[in-house]
C-alpha cells in the first residue's frame, strides 16, 4: 500500500511539472475546494491508464498551487535556454565557415606602371602586378620554402652545375595557347640578352638553356650555385606573342600594357586620364590558371602620385587595401580596417667604417656600442612594436640561421666597465678619452622618420656610456649617390635587402667592399670569404649550414656591425579580408605571391572547421 501510494503522489507531482495552464476568470470564482475535486476526479478517475493524457492534462493547472506555478514557470524557462545551448554548441561544431568565390579586391598604389613584363619589371609598382599575372617555374610557399609552381619537378646533376625543370602537360597561357618548354627557353634567353636590359641579365648571362621536348627544359651552369633555383621564381613570357620583337621593340610594346601571362589573374582593362597616364588596371580571373581557382573574381589596382593621395583614398573607402605604410602612418589609418605586418627580408644595422675613425677600430669600443645597444624600446617606441630584434647577419627562415647567436645582450653597466678596463676613461665633460683621443664619431642615416627615431634611440644609449655622437642626416635621394657609393660614413645606420634565397655573399664578403658591393662594414676576414664561397656554391645542405653557421660566428666575433631588428611590410585592408597570412615575405612587391587563398566572402557548410 505505502509503495502504491508513493507511485500515485509521484505521478500527481508529474502530471503537475509536465503541464501548466492560467486558470479562467470562471473557475477562480467556482472556489478553490471544488475546482481542485472535479479536476482531480477527471484526471484521476476517469481514465483506464494510470498515466493522464494530454486531454486531461489540460486541466491540471487548476490543481497547482501559485507557488508551484512560478516554479513550473522557471523550470521551463531554463529548460528551453539549455536547449538552445544544447542547439547552438552542436551547430559550432558540425556547421562552419568556408571561403566562397565572389567579391572584388581594389588596392590603391604609389606611383606609375611601366612594365607589367617580367623580364623588365624592376618597381614597386611593376613587380606587384608581374605576380598577379605571371608565375615562374618555382616559388616561394607559406613556410618559405621553394616549391614547384609551373613545374611539376627538378632535379640537380651531382656536381651543381645542371638544373632539369619537368614541365606538366595541359598548361596555357591565358589567351588559351599551349605553355611549353619554348616559352621557358625564350624567357631566360631574353633575360640573358644584355639589349634587353633586363635586371636580372648579370645573374642569367653566362647560364645556357635548352628544351628537348616541350616538357623538359634544362639549364648548364659555368659553376655550381646553390641560389640558383631561387632565380626561377621569376615569371614567363609567351614566346608566340613575343618572340618578333627586338631589343629595341621590346620596351614599347603594347603587351607591356596589357600582358598576356600565365598567373591566377589576367588582363581585363586599363584606363587612362586625358593626358595617358594609368590611372587602374583590373585583372579578373584567369580561367586557363593551372594552380588553384582565385576565389577573387577580379582586382582592381588604382594608381596616386603620392602617400597623401592614396591614404585619403584609403580613408573615404575608394579602395580597399594599401601596404608599404609607416609606424607612424598607421595610428591614423588601421581604425577603418585591420592592419597585416608581414615579416620581411630587410635587416638593419649599424656598419662600423674603421677605415675613416680611429676609436672605431678599437674592439672594445665596438663590443662597448653593442652591450649599450637597447633593441627593445627602439622597437618598441620608434617602430611601435613593428619589427623583430636579430643579432646576426642572416634571418630568420633563411638557410644556416642561428637563433642562438646574442653575445652582447643590452648591459650599460659592462659596457662602461669594459671601456674603463680599456683605458677609455670619463674627461671632465663626461665623454671617454683614451690618452689625447676621444670617443668621437658622426652617425649618419636618412632622413626619414623611423630612420631619425631609430637613431635618436642609439645615440641615447651610446651617449650614456661616454660616446660623443653627432648624428647627420641625409635625404633619400643623396644616400647612395653622396653616401654609400663611396663609403662616407664613419657609423652608418642602414638596411640590407636579401632576395630569395638570403645568400650573404654581397654583403659581407671582400670582394663586395666597393661599389657596386654592399659590404657596407668595408670588412675582411679570409676566413669569411672561404666560408661564403663555400656556402654560395655548395649544394649541399647540411654543408652549406656548416659554413653559415661558422660565418655568422666569426662576424659576431669581429664586431664589424651592430645587428638591430628585421622590418615588417604593414598592409591595411578590410576586416572581412581573410587567407592573407603568410610567416615572411621577400618584400613588399611579393605579397600577392599566395593570392588564390585571399577571400572576402564565406559560406557555412556542414563539416570539419577550418
Amino acid at each position: 500500500m505505502r509503495t502504491a501510494s508513493i507511485v500515485a503522489t509521484g505521478r500527481r507531482w508529474l502530471s503537475r511539472l509536465l503541464f501548466w495552464r492560467r486558470p479562467t476568470r470562471a473557475q477562480a470564482q467556482a472556489g478553490a475546494t471544488e475546482a481542485a475535486a472535479e479536476d482531480h476526479e477527471l484526471v484521476f478517475g476517469l481514465a483506464k491508464s494510470r498515466v493522464p493524457s494530454v486531454h486531461q492534462l489540460a486541466h491540471l493547472s487548476a490543481v497547482l498551487s501559485p507557488k508551484e506555478k512560478r516554479w513550473v514557470r522557471w523550470w521551463m524557462v531554463v529548460a528551453v535556454v539549455a536547449a538552445l545551448l544544447l542547439i547552438g554548441r552542436w551547430s559550432f561544431r558540425h556547421v562552419s565557415r568556408f571561403p566562397a568565390s565572389g567579391g572584388t579586391l581594389t588596392e590603391g598604389l604609389v606611383g606609375a606602371p611601366q612594365y607589367l613584363n617580367p623580364v623588365l619589371a624592376r618597381s614597386q609598382v611593376d613587380l606587384p602586378l608581374t605576380s598577379l599575372t605571371f608565375r615562374g617555374l618555382l616559388k616561394l610557399n607559406q613556410d618559405f620554402h621553394l616549391v614547384p609552381d609551373l613545374a611539376r619537378n627538378y632535379s640537380v646533376s651531382p656536381d651543381g652545375k645542371t638544373y632539369t625543370v619537368i614541365l606538366p602537360h595541359g598548361l596555357h597561357w591565358s589567351d588559351g595557347q599551349a605553355l611549353t618548354a619554348q616559352d621557358v627557353v625564350y624567357t631566360y634567353e631574353t633575360i640573358a640578352d644584355a639589349d634587353f636590359k633586363s635586371p636580372l641579365a648579370t645573374i642569367f648571362n653566362k647560364i645556357t638553356v635548352a628544351a628537348p621536348n616541350d616538357q623538359t627544359v634544362v639549364f648548364h651552369l659555368p659553376t655550381a650555385q646553390a641560389a640558383f633555383p631561387s632565380y626561377l621564381i621569376s615569371g614567363l613570357l609567351p614566346a608566340h606573342l613575343w618572340s618578333d620583337s627586338s631589343a629595341q621593340s621590346f620596351p614599347l610594346a603594347e603587351l607591356n600594357v596589357k600582358p598576356v601571362g600565365d598567373g591566377p589573374y589576367r588582363f581585363q582593362s586599363v584606363t587612362k586620364d586625358s593626358n595617358g597616364n594609368i590611372k587602374s588596371y583590373t585583372f579578373v580571373r584567369n580561367p586557363n590558371f593551372s594552380g588553384p581557382r582565385p576565389y577573387l573574381n577580379s582586382i582592381v589596382i588604382k594608381f596616386y602620385p603620392d602617400d597623401g593621395s592614396a591614404t585619403e583614398a584609403w580613408r573615404t573607402n575608394a579602395i580597399d587595401t594599401f601596404g608599404g605604410i609607416t609606424p607612424d602612418q598607421l595610428a591614423g589609418l588601421s581604425k577603418r580596417g585591420a592592419v597585416t605586418a608581414w615579416p620581411i627580408s630587410q635587416l638593419t644595422a649599424v656598419f662600423f667604417n674603421q677605415r675613416t675613425n680611429q676609436a672605431l677600430k678599437s674592439h672594445d669600443v665596438r663590443e662597448a656600442l653593442a652591450l649599450a645597444t637597447n633593441r627593445s624600446p627602439m622597437i618598441d617606441q620608434a617602430l611601435k612594436h613593428f619589427g623583430m630584434p636579430v643579432f646576426g647577419p642572416i634571418l630568420p627562415g633563411y638557410i644556416g640561421y642561428n637563433p642562438d647567436l646574442q653575445r652582447y645582450p643590452y648591459d650599460p653597466a659592462k659596457a662602461k666597465a669594459l671601456l674603463d678596463q680599456g683605458g677609455w676613461k670619463v674627461n671632465s665633460q663626461g665623454l671617454r678619452q683614451k690618452g689625447p683621443q676621444q670617443l668621437t664619431f658622426t652617425f649618419t642615416t636618412l632622413d626619414e622618420p623611423t630612420y631619425r627615431a631609430v637613431a635618436d634611440r642609439l645615440v641615447a644609449d651610446w651617449r650614456a656610456i661616454g660616446a660623443n655622437v653627432e648624428i647627420k642626416y641625409i635625404p633619400v635621394s643623396r644616400m647612395q649617390k653622396d653616401v654609400i657609393r663611396p663609403r662616407q660614413y664613419e657609423a652608418l645606420l642602414f638596411g640590407q635587402v636579401f632576395e630569395a634565397d638570403g645568400d650573404p655573399y654581397p654583403y659581407w664578403h671582400s670582394t663586395q667592399t666597393k661599389d657596386p658591393g654592399f659590404n657596407l662594414a668595408i670588412f675582411f676576414n679570409k676566413n669569411i670569404d672561404q666560408d661564403l664561397q663555400d656556402g654560395q656554391t655548395q649544394t649541399d645542405q647540411a654543408k652549406r649550414i656548416k659554413d653559415y653557421l661558422d660565418f655568422q660566428n666569426l662576424v659576431a666575433g669581429d664586431i664589424p656591425a651592430i645587428f638591430l631588428y628585421q622590418s615588417e611590410y604593414l598592409y591595411l585592408h578590410p576586416k572581412n579580408l581573410q587567407g592573407i597570412e603568410s610567416k615572411h615575405l621577400v618584400n613588399g612587391s611579393t605579397r600577392f605571391s599566395t593570392i588564390e587563398s585571399w577571400y572576402r566572402q564565406t559560406r557555412l557548410s556542414w563539416g570539419k572547421k577550418k
